[in-house]
């Protein structure tokens, strides 16, 4: 297997949506699935944000799953901007833009699906202002939504 997402590396959300990744992770979603879940969306979207500022919280690349690798793997290969063969996923001179590639596609997914499905100010204090929801049972209807979404 390519050794891109086996390594160490640190993977750091954006600073902006450090709050909801430790609110979701309180409704036992890992931040490495909620990561996951959102690079597809925000690739599946085109959307994608610029990460100046990472977040305090973090998980290695190895915690992926083979599945997780695969989506992963799959989205830098169809990423336009890489114009990648599946030989340059082994240069380790680029494991840094891929990383960066995937955390940005993530702000994008969860901006995305924040704008779309989730409360309003739920970015402000998500810990409040998502009493009445359940987190898990949202962002299933969110990708339930995207899924049935006509990509015409």
């Amino acid at each position: 297997m390519i050794e891109f997402l086996d390594t160490e590396t640190l993977y750091k959300p954006g600073k902006k949506y450090e709050d909801f990744y430790r609110y979701a992770s309180e409704k036992n979603i890992k931040y490495k699935n909620l990561f996951v879940l959102m690079v597809t969306i925000g690739f599946r979207n085109n959307v994608k944000e610029k990460v100046t500022d990472q977040a305090g919280i973090e998980f290695r690349g190895s915690y992926f799953s083979e599945k997780d690798k695969l989506v992963l793997y799959t989205i830098l290969l169809n990423d336009k901007s890489l114009d990648l063969e599946v030989n340059d996923l082994f240069d380790k001179d680029r494991f840094a833009d891929y990383r960066m590639l995937l955390i940005e596609y993530a702000a994008g997914g969860l901006e995305y699906t924040i704008e779309r499905y989730l409360p309003i100010g739920i970015l402000e204090n998500p810990e409040k202002k998502y009493l009445p929801y359940d987190l898990p049972e949202e962002l299933l209807k969110a990708v339930y939504q995207e899924l049935n979404v006509t990509p015409f």
